[in-house]
Parts: C-alpha cells; sequence; structure tokens
C-alpha cells in the first residue's frame, strides 16, 4: 500500500514539475526557517547556563535620575557599592567587581594583539567558577599584577595551555603574571574576555 503512494506521488512530481519544484523549495525554505528559529531561541536561553549556581549569580545594576531627563539603567554601579554590601549584609555570598571590560594592547616578545581585558576582584573567581586548565583560580588574582588568561591566549601568546609565571606587557607599560589559565568561554555567556587582571 505504501509503494502505491509512493508511486503515485512520483508521477504526480513528474507530471507536475514547476508545481513541485514551488512546493519543495517552500517546504525545505519553511523547515530551515524554522530550524534556525529554534536554534537561535535555545542559544538565548541557555546564556550562563554553563556556570555552576547559575541561577544564585546576579548583576547589580543602578538607575540614574538625570534632573530634568528621562531615568536611565546602567550596567555599572559606583565603585563603593560592594564594600558597602559586604559591611552591612554579612551573610553575603562571594562579590566580586569587575570592570567594563576595556581594550588593551598586550606584548609578549615579538607577538602583539589587542585584547579586551577584565580587571577584577579576587573573589571574581569565587562567583564564576570557570574550568581550570592550568594554575589555582582560588588565589590567581590574590596577587597584584596577576592574570588569568584563556586556553586560546595562552597558546597564542606562549605557545602552550600551561603558561603560569609567564610575563606579559599591557600596554607597554605593565608587567603580569600568569597565574591560571581557564577554557576559552562558550558564546551563550556575558562575560566576553580573553584576559581577567587583579583590580589595580
Amino acid at each position: 500500500m505504501l509503494r502505491h503512494y509512493l508511486i503515485v506521488a512520483l508521477r504526480n512530481l513528474a507530471r507536475h514539475k514547476l508545481y513541485a519544484a514551488i512546493n519543495i523549495v517552500g517546504l525545505t525554505i519553511g523547515l530551515a526557517a524554522a530550524l534556525l528559529v529554534v536554534l537561535y531561541v535555545r542559544h538565548e536561553t541557555t546564556f550562563e547556563r554553563f556556570l555552576p549556581d547559575y541561577e544564585r549569580i546576579y548583576e547589580i545594576a543602578a538607575l540614574v535620575r538625570p534632573p530634568g531627563s528621562a531615568d536611565m539603567r546602567m550596567d555599572t554601579t559606583p565603585t563603593g557599592v560592594a564594600p558597602w554590601l559586604r559591611s552591612r549584609l554579612h551573610s553575603l555570598a562571594p562579590l566580586a567587581r569587575i570592570d567594563d571590560g576595556s581594550t588593551h594592547g598586550v606584548r609578549v616578545g615579538d607577538i602583539e594583539g589587542s585584547e579586551r581585558v577584565y580587571f577584577a576582584d579576587p573573589e571574581f573567581f569565587d562567583v564564576f567558577r570557570l574550568p581550570v586548565v592550568a594554575g589555582d583560580l582560588g588565589s590567581a588574582l590574590r596577587k597584584p599584577d596577576s592574570v588569568v588568561l584563556t586556553r586560546s591566549r595562552a597558546r597564542h601568546y606562549f605557545g602552550r595551555d600551561d603558561a603560569i609565571g609567564q610575563i606579559l606587557q599591557l600596554d607597554g607599560k605593565y608587567s603580569l603574571v600568569v597565574a591560571a589559565v581557564i577554557e576559552d568561554l562558550p558564546t551563550d555567556t556575558h562575560l566576553d574576555f580573553d584576559i581577567v587582571a587583579s583590580s589595580p
């Protein structure tokens, strides 16, 4: 019975080629569009889910009310907010400040690059427990002038994953010591960095 239906369908396709082509192309475009929408929605709804305890991580934002203007929501807060919270909420989970990630010149020997660098508190990796390739994230940012690189940046600048103790130059002025190397970050995250340095 199924063979009979298949033969009839193939005969109709052969007899009405233009009509069949329009239907097949339309069906293909519709299925491809639906698949792309599903993939996009899945990507957008999985942001930060690779992080352990992602549902317990919060970003503190500021609402600024300039006189005579509409309210503005900013993803940044004044520097003193974190110490103020720590002094008043003693049972607060780990809290870390990070800057907005500006671009800096990086140099190691003859290799130069322009990288997005975050400056973060030592507790940064207590909040964002990222997969480690080499080093200890618990103490990585506790020393001044220390940095953590992603695996791809460690390979780019030093030719290997384990770059612990190596030195890179930031903006031609600062010498920073690699304290740890982490896995490259997935695309479904708001963390957009290749280098994290200890806060100045």
